[in-house]
């Protein structure tokens, strides 16, 4: 038990960086080989230490970085979203004037672009169009095209036959 107590009582100096007072003490062959341990083991300790904190601080950077990407990701949306909504704003109107000049065209002249503009802004121009003009110009349309645009017309709320829009 003695000789316990004296063997931590060196381990616990080594510990605490005093290793030349336990040599002073006498340590032994034995004790000096666990104190050599015990400081292999405190070093190894210590770079250990260093390296979590050096992976602590990169860990930091990462997070800033992240929530700097994240505030800059938030930024662009928000300038999206307003360009959407102001999009969608004048679109109608857009959309309106385009079916007036479509009106305009004779409707062997507007079916075949009508047919090429893609189904739902087709289906946006022919449903603004006044109905004599919408009828001639669909009775001008490859006849797949007009019943898909019509039925568009008709229940805009169905889903589209082909998987979406054109």
């Amino acid at each position: 038990m003695r000789r316990l107590r004296r063997i931590a009582g060196l381990a616990l100096l080594a510990v605490i960086g005093l290793p030349q007072l336990a040599a002073a003490q006498g340590a032994t062959t034995p004790s000096k080989a666990l104190l050599a341990k015990v400081q292999e083991q405190t070093r190894s300790l210590e770079a250990r230490e260093r390296d979590v904190e050096a992976r602590e601080l990169a860990a930091a950077e990462l997070e800033r970085e992240a929530l700097r990407i994240l505030d800059e990701v938030r930024s662009v949306r928000q300038v999206i979203e307003r360009r959407l909504e102001e999009w969608e704003e004048t679109k109608g109107d857009r959309v309106a004037r385009l079916a007036k000049v479509y009106s305009e065209m004779p409707p062997d002249r507007a079916a075949p672009l009508l047919e090429s503009l893609g189904q739902d802004l087709a289906v946006e121009v022919v449903a603004r169009m006044k109905p004599k003009d919408s009828a001639g110009v669909l009775a001008l349309m490859s006849d797949p095209s007009a019943l898909r645009i019509s039925r568009s017309v008709a229940k805009p709320l169905a889903p589209r036959e082909g998987g979406g829009t054109n």
